[in-house]
């Protein structure tokens, strides 16, 4: 037995060494919005802090039957760590909408009890698509714990997506990259609104033509508000197309589209999209001269003279 004991703690020292992580933050219930707005949420989460390090929970004293139980308890991560009465911040990570947590900011603090929160009256003020909660807090060694809660959405949404600037989008590149802003009711762009909003051609002069593969067609709002500076169309449109007769009423325009869950659509304003001017051949020539010119008149009637610029012309040639 006390060669067992023995072997048995070399073992797990081995491992030991290999563990980076003593602690791991659990979400054991996950949150659930709230139908009404302002409402508390659904389904309140609850969160623990579980050991991931055996000699913290006096392993290395137990007898080898009730070591295996230990082991099959800490796979099954059921081994919290009793020892910890931290701190945990609550934080809102995904925030669509640019909400707080009632009137509370968008983070809040709560006390662990051995080990183990659950929370009871959280509630997320303005109504969204896919908001998170990210927990942190400190393990018992010191190391900084994080989880993030799956999406959840909450009811009562007011705010929406409006485009602060108008797109302009050609072949080779963003010559007006469009801003769009998540505002409230009253127009007031929200600072904390961090939706992602993806843009697509809405309409399109051409069959098939769309955003190329070297677009960011999705970006993150920062500071409630996005800008897509890396736009790319397929295809070029202008108002007036040889292709098309006058007395034909057909869009040769592109319209685009910016989408995010839980927002409505909105639409840009009609606009062309010109062709990339690519030259195959430049021009060469064998003889190079340096062309002299004179001025002479008025600053505002100035006569320039070019004499000799071309290797077969004799006389001048005047420019006004």
């Amino acid at each position: 037995m006390l060669r067992f004991q023995a072997l048995l703690r070399a073992v797990i020292a081995l491992l030991l060494i290999s563990v980076a992580q003593c602690y791991r933050l659990e979400i054991t219930r996950q949150p659930i919005g709230n139908i009404l707005k302002g409402r508390q949420l659904q389904q309140q989460p609850a969160i623990r802090v579980v050991l991931t390090e055996l000699e913290e929970i006096g392993f290395l004293d137990l007898s080898p039957p009730a070591a295996q139980a230990m082991i099959a308890e800490m796979e099954r991560g059921s081994v919290v760590d009793v020892k910890n009465n931290g701190v945990v911040m609550i934080t809102l990570e995904s925030n669509p909408t640019g909400s707080d947590l009632r009137g509370r900011g968008v983070q809040v603090p709560m006390n662990l009890k051995n080990g183990q929160a659950e929370l009871t009256d959280l509630a997320v003020a303005q109504g969204g698509v896919g908001f998170t909660l990210k927990f942190s807090v400190a393990g018992s060694d010191g190391e900084m714990l994080e989880v993030v809660s799956e999406p959840f959405n909450c009811g009562g949404q007011e705010a929406m997506l409006r485009i602060a600037r108008q797109p302009v989008v050609d072949v080779a590149a963003t010559t007006v990259p469009p801003i769009i802003h998540v505002t409230n009711s009253n127009g007031r762009t929200l600072p904390m609104a961090n939706p992602e909003i993806t843009v697509s051609v809405y309409q399109s002069p051409v069959a098939g033509s769309s955003l190329t593969d070297r677009s960011r067609a999705t970006q993150r709002a920062s500071m409630g508000s996005a800008e897509f500076r890396e736009l790319y169309l397929s295809h070029a449109a202008t108002a007036v197309e040889a292709s098309v007769p006058a007395y034909m009423e057909q869009s040769v325009l592109y319209i685009l589209k910016f989408s995010s869950p839980g927002f409505l659509d909105v639409f840009s304003e009609p606009f062309e999209a010109f062709p990339e001017v690519v030259l195959d051949t430049a021009p060469q020539s064998e003889v190079t001269l340096v062309a002299s010119a004179n001025c002479s008149g008025s600053v505002d009637g100035c006569i320039a003279t070019l004499r000799d610029y071309l290797p077969f012309q004799t006389g001048s040639t005047t420019v006004k």
